[in-house]
């Protein structure tokens, strides 16, 4: 989760072919696509936006075909660190290391493929909890790193976001 991303390796045992599929949030996965993809950025990246302004999340999905041989060369290290008792403690402690590090080694250079918008469905009695706070006079504060359209959506469904409300909207 730290990363924002996950990945697969896969291959096609009718011609060998080996194929990194990618998926994570848009505001990393666009970091790592290689370059002269301008027309399939812009197109889901308006796809996405109309999807998060229905209150759906999105992730981009990604690809890259890796040569054979790389990709084993790549394996046997990435192994090697799985294996590696004070490489798998730093990444329990969010500390820099060789997992993650090999991870991103091979997450680059991908090529788009599309996105992917599914509805996120709010737990059973949400809505009302968060109503009978406030009226409680609680303070009801909503933090999120989704899309802003993904945000007012959720918040609007959670009776936290009154429609006449005004927000305030900070990005970095």
């Amino acid at each position: 989760s730290q990363r924002r991303r996950m990945s697969v390796v896969v291959r096609d045992t009718a011609t060998g072919a080996v194929r990194l599929l990618c998926k994570g949030a848009d505001s990393i996965m666009m970091k790592l696509l290689k370059p002269g993809q301008q027309a399939a950025v812009e197109a889901t990246e308006q796809i996405m936006e109309d999807h998060s302004n229905e209150g759906l999340r999105c992730l981009v999905v990604a690809q890259k075909m890796l040569e054979p041989q790389a990709y084993l060369t790549w394996s046997t290290a990435y192994r090697k660190a799985l294996s590696d008792i004070s490489e798998l403690e730093k990444k329990g402690d969010d500390l820099p290391n060789q997992i993650d590090r090999l991870c991103d080694e091979l997450e680059l250079e991908l090529e788009m493929l599309g996105s992917t918008a599914i509805e996120d469905k709010l737990q059973d009695g949400v809505p009302e909890i968060l109503a009978d706070l406030r009226s409680a006079g609680i303070k009801v504060w909503m933090l999120t790193g989704d899309k802003v359209g993904t945000a007012k959506n959720i918040a609007t469904a959670c009776n936290i976001l009154p429609t006449a409300a005004d927000t305030l909207e900070v990005t970095t």
